[in-house]
């Protein structure tokens, strides 16, 4: 959640020489800064300026290397990004549910209540650093159901996609997770 961003940053030590405006723009603000001690406390991290450093992350690891960039928005800041292909994996919530009760050796109850959660976060990540919705289908190149699908046929069908589309000889390797 939003409120939990200090969870989510890993920070560094405080250096008052950290400068408290990134080199970046982030439109339609203008240049990104951070209140009070700068970068180097998480509770002054301006929205814009983490919405800038991750796409900035995200778009770096794309350009230098073959990637599965597995949530964060990766889908918002490689948007318009030739040789991406940007793909929703979406299923019933029964078959989340039953997918996370497996994975997590969970009751129905619990595993529900996690699906939820997630469902709440991720759906509040998007909305707060990046105005999206994480499920509008039209942000993404394709949207592909697993409830039908073992999540090794997914796979095996995005990176037959991939290599169509975009001509990848070799399945992308690496990944940074949500």
């Amino acid at each position: 959640r939003p409120s939990d961003l200090w969870k989510l940053v890993p920070m560094p030590p405080i250096d008052l020489g950290v400068s408290d405006v990134l080199d970046d723009v982030y439109p339609p603000t203008g240049p990104v800064s951070a209140r009070g001690s700068g970068l180097a406390s998480a509770r002054f991290w301006a929205v814009e300026a983490y919405a800038t450093l991750v796409t900035r992350t995200i778009r770096d690891i794309a350009a230098t290397q073959d990637a599965v960039i597995v949530g964060r928005a990766g889908h918002v800041s490689l948007a318009n990004q030739s040789g991406v292909l940007r793909v929703l994996c979406v299923a019933s919530e029964a078959t989340r549910i039953a997918r996370v009760m497996k994975a997590g050796q969970l009751s129905p109850s619990e595993a529900r209540h996690r699906v939820h959660e997630s469902d709440r976060d991720s759906r509040d990540f998007h909305a707060e650093f990046f105005h999206s919705d994480w499920m509008d289908p039209r942000a993404y190149d394709l949207v592909i159901s697993t409830d039908a699908l073992a999540v090794d046929q997914a796979v095996e069908a995005i990176v037959a996609i991939a290599r169509t589309v975009h001509g990848r000889p070799e399945p992308m390797s690496h990944a940074l997770h949500h």
